[in-house]
C-alpha cells in the first residue's frame, strides 16, 4: 500500500496525471472509501478533462463524509485533501451551473487563503451575471486573503473596470487600488500583460472631457456561454466575426460616432436617436437573414438597449457617465424586473432575445422622426440609478 501511495503522490507532484490515476485506482480497490485517494483522483481526472470521472470521485467523497463543514474536515484530513471542493466548483463553473458553483466557492471561504479560485471564479460568474459590484468585492477579498495571487486579483480588477468602465462611483476606488498594485507588478515583471499600457489606462483622469448629446446603444450576444458549451470555444469567435461583418457597415452608414467591444457585445454611439434605432432594426433584420442560412452551427441572437442623453467624452474618445450606464442596464433586463402597469405587458409576454429596448428619453426624442412600431413594456428599476423608469420596445417582427 505504501508503494502505491508514494507512486501516486510522486506522479501528482510531477503532474503525470495518467500515472497518478493508475496508482490511485489501484489503491482505491484496496480502500474504496479513502478520502485522500478520491481527492487526488478527482484532481487528476479534472486535469485530464475527464469531468465525469472527477465528478464521480467527488460524489463518492460526499457519501463517505457528508458534512459540509470544511473547517472540521480540513482539521481531520489536512488542507490538501479539501481540493476536491475546488475541483467540483470549477467543473460546475465550466458547465454553466453557476448557482451550484457559487455554493461550493462560498463554503471554501472558511479555509482562508487556500484555493484562491474560490474568489476569481466567483468573480467570473458574477461578471457573467453582470453583477459587477459583487465581482469587485471578490477580487478585493482575494487581494486581502490571498496576497500571493495579487497579480491575478489586480488583473481581474482592471479587466472589470474595462468591462463596466463607466460606472465612476463604483470603480473610482478600484482604479486607485489597481494603480498601486500594478506599479508593484511592473517593478517585478515589466512585461506582465502589457503592464505599461494598463498603468497608462488607469492613470487617465476619470472626470475630464467634454459632454455631448448622443444616442447610446448597447448590443449583447445572447447565451454566449451556452453556445461555447454546445459548439466549443471557437463559437463566440465565429459569431462575433459574423456579427461584426453585419454590423459595422450598418453603423458606418448610420454615421456612428464611437464603437468599442464589451466582451460579449458592443457599445456604439450615434449623433441622434433615429440613427441609433434605425441601425438596431437593420442589424436585427440582417441577423435574421443570416440565421435562416445557418445549417449546422450557432445562430446569432441579440439584445439591444438604447438611450439618449448627455455623455462625457474622454480625451482618448472613450465614453462614460450615467447616460452610458443606462443602456447597459436595460439591455439585460429580465421578466422578474418588470413592474406590471396599465397599458404595459405581462411578465408572460416579456421577450427574452432578439429585442430592442429603449428608454423614455429615446422614445420621446424619436417618436415623430419615423414610422416605428413601439410598445410600452412597463416600469423598471435600474441598479445604482434612482427611481422607476419607463421602458419601451421597438418591434421588428423577429422577437422571441
Amino acid at each position: 500500500m505504501s508503494d502505491l501511495k508514494n507512486n501516486r503522490k510522486k506522479a501528482l507532484s510531477e503532474r503525470d496525471w495518467d500515472t497518478a490515476i493508475k496508482y490511485g485506482e489501484m489503491e482505491l480497490k484496496q480502500d474504496p472509501q479513502s478520502v485522500k485517494v478520491l481527492n487526488d483522483l478527482a484532481y487528476a481526472y479534472f486535469n485530464k478533462k475527464d469531468y465525469d470521472q472527477a465528478l464521480a470521485c467527488c460524489d463518492k467523497i460526499h457519501e463517505v463524509i457528508p458534512t459540509e463543514d470544511l473547517k472540521v474536515l480540513s482539521d481531520k484530513y489536512s488542507m490538501r485533501y479539501m481540493r476536491y471542493n475546488e475541483v467540483l466548483g470549477e467543473i460546475y463553473y465550466i458547465q454553466g451551473r453557476d448557482k451550484e458553483a457559487l455554493e461550493i466557492f462560498d463554503r471554501l471561504k472558511v479555509l482562508g487563503s487556500y484555493f484562491s479560485k474560490k474568489y476569481s471564479l466567483t468573480a467570473m460568474i458574477l461578471i457573467r451575471q453582470k453583477n459587477y459590484e459583487g465581482a469587485a468585492k471578490e477580487y478585493t477579498d482575494m487581494l486581502t486573503n490571498c496576497p500571493r495571487h495579487f497579480k491575478e486579483a489586480t488583473n481581474g480588477l482592471l479587466d472589470l473596470v474595462d468591462i463596466d468602465p463607466l460606472n465612476e462611483g463604483t470603480y473610482a476606488g478600484l482604479r486607485h487600488q489597481a494603480r498601486g498594485l500594478f506599479n508593484k507588478i511592473s517593478a517585478s515583471d515589466s512585461n506582465f500583460k502589457d503592464i505599461k499600457g494598463r498603468i497608462k489606462t488607469i492613470n487617465q483622469p476619470t472626470g475630464s472631457g467634454r459632454e455631448i448629446p448622443e444616442a447610446v446603444m448597447v448590443v449583447d450576444i445572447c447565451e454566449s456561454s451556452r453556445m461555447m458549451d454546445l459548439y466549443g470555444d471557437s463559437a463566440t469567435y465565429v459569431i462575433k466575426n459574423a456579427l461584426e461583418g453585419i454590423m459595422y457597415p450598418i453603423f458606418k452608414d448610420k454615421k456612428s460616432s464611437f464603437t468599442k467591444g464589451t466582451g460579449d457585445g458592443f457599445l456604439v454611439c450615434f449623433p441622434n436617436s433615429k440613427s441609433a434605432l434605425d441601425a438596431a432594426i437593420q442589424v436585427l433584420e440582417s441577423v435574421n437573414t443570416y440565421n435562416s442560412n445557418v445549417a449546422d452551427g450557432p445562430e446569432i441572437h441579440l439584445r439591444f438597449g438604447i438611450h439618449f442623453g448627455e455623455v462625457r467624452v474622454r480625451p482618448d474618445g472613450d465614453r462614460h457617465g450615467t447616460n452610458i450606464n443606462i443602456p447597459f442596464r436595460i439591455e439585460g433586463l429580465k421578466e422578474d424586473d418588470l413592474v406590471v402597469v396599465k397599458d404595459g405587458i405581462s411578465q408572460e409576454e416579456f421577450p427574452s432575445i432578439d429585442r430592442i429596448f429603449i428608454t423614455e428619453a429615446l422614445h420621446n426624442d424619436v417618436l415623430k422622426k419615423g414610422n416605428y412600431n413601439i410598445r410600452y413594456l412597463g416600469l423598471f428599476e435600474h441598479r445604482n440609478i434612482t427611481g422607476m423608469h419607463k421602458i419601451y420596445q421597438a418591434m421588428t417582427g423577429n422577437e422571441k
